[in-house]
């Protein structure tokens, strides 16, 4: 039991020491505080606007192919200047072509478009002007020719006017 007691007052002491210890060398240290002070100036209220389309509208999907072959063209990346989003312009990036030439995604939205596709690799791009109204359309830009077909793949509502071909021709801008 004694060497219990004289144990148990050796490990105290140790405790107390090295407590002390840490202190004393603590409060030898150099401390310094610094403070940050952010000043927040009034600005002009912004204001954002959102255009939203209410009742049935378009969408068109892209397709990069090559001429006479049809094969898929891989890589292409392709964006969509809608040209009549609240009297400006908004660009929508619809992805890179993939193994298919699709895009990953299309442009929602009822109007005037230029579709913009370039290819990264060669820095080759060709553009062309679309119109979507109450259908899903495809547009198919065969390369090199620039040589441009975007048909209805679906219809909605009473619009038998938007369900039709057009055809054009992609501008090459180098």
């Amino acid at each position: 039991m004694r060497n219990e007691v004289i144990a148990s007052l050796l490990v105290v002491a140790l405790v107390v020491g090295a407590g002390v210890g840490f202190l004393v060398g603590y409060a030898s240290q150099r401390t310094t505080t610094s403070v940050s002070t952010t000043t927040l100036t009034e600005t002009p209220t912004q204001t954002t606007t959102d255009c939203i389309q209410t009742g049935i509208h378009g969408s068109l999907y892209v397709r990069v192919v090559l001429d006479n072959t049809s094969r898929p063209v891989v890589g292409d990346n392709v964006t969509a200047t809608i040209l009549n989003y609240c009297n400006t312009e908004e660009e929508v990036p619809l992805g890179y072509t993939n193994d298919t030439g699709y895009t990953s995604s299309p442009v929602d939205w009822t109007g005037d478009l230029l579709v913009k596709v370039t290819n990264d690799f060669s820095g080759a791009s060709y553009m062309f002007l679309a119109q979507t109204s109450g259908a899903v359309s495809l547009a198919t830009l065969s390369l090199p020719s620039g040589h441009t077909v975007i048909r209805p793949i679906a219809c909605y509502g009473a619009f038998p006017a938007t369900c039709s071909n057009t055809t054009s021709t992609a501008i090459a801008i180098e």
